[in-house]
C-alpha cells in the first residue's frame, strides 16, 4: 500500500491529490510552493488522543506545546482552544503564546 493511502486526510480524485477535502494543486496555484498544509481535524484528534491516553493514568496531566516546534500562530491558537499551555524559551515565543490567548 502506498504511504499516502494510509493517511485518511489524503485522497486521490481523478489523479489529483486532495488533502482534507482541498485540492492541493489549486492550493499551490493560489499560495505558491513550497506550501505547508495543516489539517485542523487531524491536529485536534492527535491532541485529544494524547491527552486521553495520559489522563487515564495521570489526572492532572496537561500538554504544554513547544512553540519552537512550530510557531505558526494559528496552530498555537488551535492548541490553546483544546486546552494546551505553551512551552516557550524566548520573547518572540512568549508573544506568540500571548497572542494566541495563553497566559500561563
Amino acid at each position: 500500500m502506498a504511504l499516502w493511502k494510509s493517511v485518511e486526510q489524503l485522497e486521490n480524485r481523478n489523479n489529483e491529490l486532495y488533502f482534507d477535502g482541498c485540492n492541493t494543486i489549486e492550493l499551490a496555484e493560489k499560495f505558491g510552493t513550497p506550501l505547508y498544509i495543516y489539517g485542523e481535524n487531524r491536529i485536534r484528534g492527535n491532541y485529544r488522543r494524547l491527552v486521553n491516553a495520559y489522563q487515564k493514568h495521570y489526572k492532572n496531566f496537561k500538554v504544554f506545546y513547544a512553540v519552537k516546534a512550530n510557531n505558526n500562530p494559528a496552530i498555537v491558537s488551535l492548541l490553546r482552544s483544546e486546552g494546551a499551555g505553551a512551552d516557550v524559551s524566548c520573547i518572540p515565543e512568549i508573544k506568540i503564546a500571548q497572542q494566541a490567548g495563553i497566559s500561563n
